[in-house]
């Protein structure tokens, strides 16, 4: 309500034309544009009066410089909810203005089609997601990325052969490609094949050490070849991403296997406190929807 009463007094103020100077005055009283004018020209601004230029140049549909506005206030403050809140609402409104206005200009465009199966594939709907995808394909054959993308959807379709197909024409493209590596040593994982993935999961984080969903992988092709010390090193540096506690189990079977029955333990207990955590939370997400 707040916020609704602020957008519709700054409107107002805009539309009424009224003469009044830049002045702080100006924003006590709504009249954007001269309110914007007046903080802009300021040499020093404090967290609040940022938060108030991004809020106003918002209001009057100015959303690049909103978000500079915001920026500059989560700069100010990095743990600053409202600065994240606002910055996020407007990077929104430039989104959304970009993708009209190319699927608008350039309908037929391979970067439109691999935009759309971008936001198909945030919104899982990955069947859709798929066809923008080859749509842009065929129209851009020679885009490592969009194989790549494509790999990781038909992977996560569970259709091996065309993951295993699109994979290798991206690293045909882009032999050093970190995430194209890891897919395809994810995919030989998947199918068991542990010793094949293993170079190209070891491959993939000498490209990109900080690519962290290749480590459990790894992880787990060590365990499975018998290599529980190089496994430990790999699940040790990837158990921080563990929701559901399958990363600790992991880490816990390695242990084992290693031979440190009391490290075993600590990882197994982990293990069950995340999984009943993760249960709870789940059940009070679907309490929270019904309810809506």
């Amino acid at each position: 309500q707040e916020q609704l009463g602020f957008e519709r007094s700054v409107k107002s103020a805009v539309a009424s034309g009224q003469k009044v100077a830049p002045s702080r005055s100006a924003c006590e009283e709504h009249h954007g544009l001269l309110c914007a004018q007046f903080l802009a020209n300021q040499k020093q601004l404090r967290l609040t009066d940022l938060l108030l230029l991004g809020r106003t140049l918002f209001t009057i549909r100015q959303d690049s410089a909103a978000a500079d506005a915001f920026s500059a206030a989560l700069d100010h403050d990095k743990n600053s909810p409202e600065a994240m809140y606002w910055l996020s609402r407007s990077y929104l409104r430039l989104t959304d203005a970009c993708f009209g206005q190319l699927t608008a200009s350039y309908p037929n465009s391979w970067r439109t089609h691999e935009l759309k199966g971008e936001v198909f594939h945030l919104r899982q709907r990955d069947k859709d997601a798929i066809v923008e995808y080859q749509a842009a394909e065929r129209l851009n054959p020679q885009d490592a990325k969009i194989h790549e993308a494509l790999g990781g959807l038909f992977l996560d379709e569970q259709a091996v052969e065309e993951a295993n197909s699109e994979l290798k024409r991206a690293l045909r493209l882009d032999p050093a490609a970190p995430r194209s590596l890891y897919l395809m040593g994810w995919l030989y994982v998947l199918q068991r094949e542990p010793a094949k993935g293993i170079p190209y999961l070891e491959a993939a984080l000498r490209y990109d050490p900080s690519l962290l969903e290749a480590r459990p992988v790894l992880g787990k092709a060590y365990l499975s070849v018998g290599k529980p010390a190089l496994a430990v090193a790999q699940l040790e540096r990837s158990v921080g991403i563990d929701r559901y506690g399958d990363l600790h189990y992991q880490l816990y079977e390695a242990y084992r296997e290693e031979g440190k029955p009391a490290l075993a333990a600590q990882a197994l207990a982990r293990s069950q406190e995340l999984r009943r955590k993760s249960a709870v939370d789940d059940q009070a997400k679907i309490r929270a929807a019904y309810q809506q």
